[in-house]
């Protein structure tokens, strides 16, 4: 099992007093769940300064941005961590658009931001959204496949699979993340049916993809996160579509957007 690493809440505002009061509500919320000793909060009053760390490794869970500021602002972040760091590192941060106006809701959808908040209701809204966060993260991080494998039993997150692929002639099916390839001797009927309850669907006949990993479908092909391509079988493609586009309602209903 891999260590698990430290990660960062990150908050960016150019008006400083804002900054600390913004900080002061995420502060308050991981000490309310005991969190305060697992996740650092880190303050930015631009968002270049941001990036940097991004571009320096820095992991974080989430992002809270005000929208309007005088140099990069929180669309060209948006933008930005949609291009360049969810397509290219496989692992989207959520980003949460804080406000004055109303009419941002519309770009933030169109950016698929996690979520948007009103500054009059960040009191309330920010605690609310920040457990959210930190429930459906321990969800992910609690949901694991445990695989008999001929080194021995492992465990593989259900959230790092970008697809599974029975290998041609093989008795074993393998599971692709974005840095590895787990083997299991399973059949892909019974693994089908131990699947049924999570985000799988076919692509063809040996071959299931995880939903999650969906950055978009290029005629018969689906494009997964960290630029990871897999073709479509034609009999499979109006049935991937529609669990595609159920999973992204579904997603958008859950957050609330």
């Amino acid at each position: 099992m891999r260590k698990t690493e430290k990660k960062s809440i990150a908050v960016i505002d150019d008006e400083v007093q804002m900054l600390k009061v913004i900080g002061r509500y995420v502060t308050e919320t991981l000490k309310q769940k005991n969190m305060t000793d697992k996740i650092n909060v880190r303050l930015f009053c631009m968002a270049e300064e941001f990036l940097e760390s991004v571009k320096k490794d820095e992991k974080y869970l989430a992002v809270f941005s005000d929208i309007e500021m005088d140099t990069m602002n929180g669309i060209e972040l948006g933008k930005w961590l949609n291009k360049k760091h969810a397509q290219e590192k496989g692992e989207a941060i959520p980003l949460i658009f804080i406000t004055s106006h109303e009419e941002f809701a519309i770009e933030s959808y169109r950016l698929d931001a996690y979520q948007y908040i009103l500054k009059e209701e960040m009191k309330v809204r920010i605690p609310e959204v920040l457990r959210n966060i930190l429930q459906q993260r321990r969800e992910e991080e609690d949901s694991y496949r445990v695989l008999e494998t001929i080194e021995g039993m492992q465990k593989i997150r259900y959230g790092d699979i970008l697809y599974i692929q029975k290998a041609k002639g093989k008795k074993y099916v393998e599971y692709y993340t974005q840095d590895k390839v787990y083997r299991e001797q399973i059949n892909m009927k019974t693994l089908w049916e131990e699947l049924q309850h999570r985000d799988f669907v076919y692509a063809d006949r040996s071959c299931l993809v995880n939903i999650e990993k969906v950055i978009q479908i290029h005629g018969m092909e689906l494009e997964l996160s960290g630029g990871v391509r897999v073709r479509i079988a034609r009999r499979h493609l109006m049935e991937l579509k529609e669990c595609v586009r159920q999973y992204w309602e579904r997603k958008k209903r859950y957050h609330g957007i």
